[in-house]
C-alpha cells in the first residue's frame, strides 16, 4: 500500500464539497440544481438561451470525484461552440481497450453531476470519445482545471487532499498517461506546471513524473 507524507497530506484539509456556483457565473440554483433560464427582451424576443439540462450544484469530493479528475487532466478537454471561446461541455479519450473505463466514467459524470454522457467511437474508428454536453459543466472545469493540453492545472483545493483522495487523483492520472519501467511507476505530461505540481505529490512515493 502506498502512503503519502503528513506534510503533503495534513495541510489546509479540503472542503467535503465543491460547489459549481463558486466557479461559474450567471447561473441560478433551485433544489440543489444548477441552471441558466432563457431571457427575453422587452418584445418577448430571446435575448439569452438558457440551459437545456440542470445539473447538480454541490459536488461531494470523494474518490470517484478525484479519479474522474485525474483521468480528465490527463486524457480531457473542454469542448467549445463552434468558432468560439464558449464552453459547450467536456470531451474524454479512451484506447479501443478501454470501453469498460469510458462506461465507468459516464457513470461517474453522471451520478456526480446529475448528467449523461454519450460514447461514441471516433470517425477513425481508432479510440472512443467520451462526450458530456453542458455550458456550464465545461466552464467549471475550464475555471476549475484549466483548458487545453498546456493550461491544465491542479487547483489548490486538490493539492492538500487525503492520502486516499490524493491516490484516486493519481490513478485517474495513471490510467491515462502512466507507465511502468524498472519497477517505477511514471506519468508522462506535456504539461510542464502540471507535472512539477503532480511532483510535489507524488515523488515520496517512487512515482516518476516527466515532461515532454
Amino acid at each position: 500500500m502506498i502512503t503519502l507524507p503528513s506534510h503533503i497530506t495534513e495541510r489546509n484539509p479540503l472542503p467535503t464539497t465543491i460547489s459549481l456556483q463558486d466557479y461559474v457565473s450567471g447561473y441560478e440554483t433551485n433544489d440543489g440544481k444548477l441552471f441558466k433560464a432563457t431571457t427575453r427582451g422587452s418584445h418577448g424576443y430571446v435575448s439569452d438561451w438558457g440551459t437545456h439540462y440542470k445539473i447538480n450544484d454541490s459536488l461531494a469530493l470523494d474518490g470517484e470525484l478525484c479519479y474522474l479528475f485525474g483521468r480528465w487532466l490527463g486524457d480531457g478537454c473542454v469542448t467549445h461552440r463552434t468558432g468560439t471561446d464558449i464552453p459547450s461541455g467536456i470531451k474524454i479519450v479512451f484506447s479501443l481497450d478501454e470501453k469498460d473505463d469510458a462506461v465507468e466514467i459516464a457513470r461517474i459524470i453522471e451520478a456526480k453531476f446529475g448528467i449523461e454522457g454519450s460514447i461514441k467511437l471516433s470517425s477513425t474508428e481508432r479510440w472512443y470519445d467520451l462526450w458530456v454536453n453542458s455550458m456550464p459543466l465545461g466552464e467549471f472545469f475550464k475555471t476549475f482545471l484549466g483548458c487545453y493540453s498546456y493550461g491544465k492545472r491542479i487547483p489548490d483545493q486538490l493539492m492538500h487532499l487525503s492520502s486516499e483522495l490524493t491516490l484516486e487523483l493519481l490513478h485517474g492520472l495513471f490510467s491515462a498517461d502512466g507507465y511502468l519501467s524498472d519497477n517505477k511507476l511514471g506519468i508522462m505530461l506535456s504539461n510542464r506546471t502540471l507535472a512539477v505540481r503532480n511532483s510535489s505529490a507524488s515523488t515520496a512515493n517512487r512515482i516518476f513524473i516527466l515532461d515532454s
